[in-house]
């Protein structure tokens, strides 16, 4: 059903180039068909009159019996003769079919004294392909008589092409197929690649202005996607900048505001500013560096993924955290390091401060991708806040206190991190308890 119905556009412009080729092949065969067929029936009955005239003069000559001897002798295939001498000529034929025209038109031009009948009879001869109807032509003898020819009609009044021609006809059509299917594919090519450019639009604004060369729509498609890319860049970037430098400035005031909760006099009260403030510094610091990594993006290199996770667990080691690690990737991975230590030491502070117990970290290595997934043996998350979660600022806890709750930033630098590097975060709840978060990137 897919093939009769296609959904890409290369798919549906070659089926239309196909099908317009094919008709056009088969009206064009067909009317050409027709016309041999035509041509041939035609040439077949002026062979036939001016046969049947040459005999009736000749048998003009005999006697009867002679004529009853040769009778058998002069037929052919297709042109029976006989002799009719008691039977009574059939009333003539108002209508003919165009070879019984042709064929009564070239009698009586061979031999306009001769009074000619033509009708139809019921054949049964082997030599009769389909046990078709024959044509049976009256002649009028010199002695009063009547010489009878059973003419056989091609059925339907065509023949079929003769072999070369078949060759020739399936020959043509593949070569043009061929064109068609070429042409397609030039067409569609570039609307490949703007997809292509969209879609990894998506994950970095400032990827390369794309480069598409063809037909004057196809160049003026890619100025409008380029054009389009550098309003979105133009107004990402002032949009960043300016929380950037909010963001930069609450750091003074808040700095001040710590000078003085130091010096009040309430212990109490002077532990809830601070932690307040600590608060606000850490939110502080995570917005900004969010926003440097917009700014900045990323940038891709070889690295060995194994050597990083070495690396990242020895570091834990020294926090008294040893996540259990499974698998290792069988050969290095084109992405960003830093944005991928940073993914996964977003996780793994996740899982260590929401599981209970182990958190284990598994590498499975595919050919056209890497996951990574990071597993705790916490309480999980409700299947409706899975999604949530990667939201600026969510927090599943109603709690303000950072130590418990976060800033509510963690997860969505991670998977905007995930998007840049061409890859996905996703989190899902174990079947035997605990959160899953998978990182999967791809293989260039």
């Amino acid at each position: 059903m897919r093939l009769l119905r296609p959904r890409s556009l290369f798919a549906r412009l070659a089926w239309l180039l196909v099908a317009a080729v094919a008709v056009a092949l088969a009206v064009s065969t067909w009317l050409m068909h027709r016309d041999r067929g035509e041509q041939y029936l035609r040439n077949r009955a002026e062979f036939n009159a001016h046969r049947l005239v040459e005999l009736a003069n000749w048998f003009d000559t005999l006697s009867p019996a002679e004529r009853e001897r040769l009778a058998p002798l002069v037929s052919l295939p297709g042109l029976g003769i006989r002799l009719a001498h008691e039977d009574a000529p059939p009333e003539p034929l108002r209508v003919l079919p165009p070879p019984g025209i042709w064929l009564e038109q070239a009698l009586r031009d061979a031999d306009l004294r001769r009074e000619v009948r033509l009708s139809f009879g019921r054949s049964h001869h082997d030599d009769d392909e389909h046990g078709g109807r024959r044509l049976q032509a009256w002649l009028h003898l010199a002695d009063g008589s009547w010489m009878v020819a059973k003419v056989r009609l091609t059925p339907g009044g065509h023949m079929p092409p003769p072999p070369p021609f078949v060759g020739q006809l399936v020959a043509t059509l593949a070569a043009v197929l061929l064109v068609a299917l070429v042409a397609a594919r030039s067409m569609t090519r570039p609307l490949a690649k703007l997809a292509d450019a969209a879609d990894a639009l998506g994950r970095d604004l400032r990827r390369p202005p794309l480069d598409l060369r063809g037909p004057q729509e196809v160049e003026r498609v890619a100025q409008a996607f380029n054009g389009m890319q550098s309003h979105l860049l133009e107004h990402l970037d002032t949009r960043i900048k300016l929380l950037a430098a909010m963001s930069h400035d609450l750091k003074t005031p808040i700095t001040r505001l710590k000078l003085r909760a130091e010096m009040l006099d309430d212990d109490a009260m002077r532990e809830k500013f601070v932690r307040d403030l600590d608060e606000m510094q850490a939110l502080v610091q995570e917005t900004l560096a969010y926003l440097r990594d917009e700014l900045s993006g990323v940038s891709l290199e070889l690295c060995d993924v194994n050597s990083l996770l070495d690396a990242w667990q020895a570091d834990r080691a020294e926090l008294g955290q040893h996540p259990l690690r499974h698998g290792a990737a069988e050969r290095p991975l084109a992405t960003a390091p830093a944005a991928l230590r940073r993914i996964v030491d977003n996780l793994l502070d996740n899982a260590y401060r929401y599981g209970q117990g182990d958190v284990e970290l598994d590498i499975v290595d595919r050919a056209d991708s890497l996951s990574l997934r990071v597993r705790d043996h916490g309480p999980g998350i409700a299947p409706e806040q899975l999604e949530q979660v990667f939201e600026p600022f969510y927090r599943l806890e109603s709690s303000r206190n950072r130590s418990s709750g976060g800033s509510g930033l963690g997860l969505t630098i991670a998977r905007h991190l995930a998007h840049q590097l061409g890859g996905q975060l996703t989190l899902e709840n174990a079947a035997d308890g605990g959160l899953c978060a998978t990182l999967t990137l791809p293989r260039r």
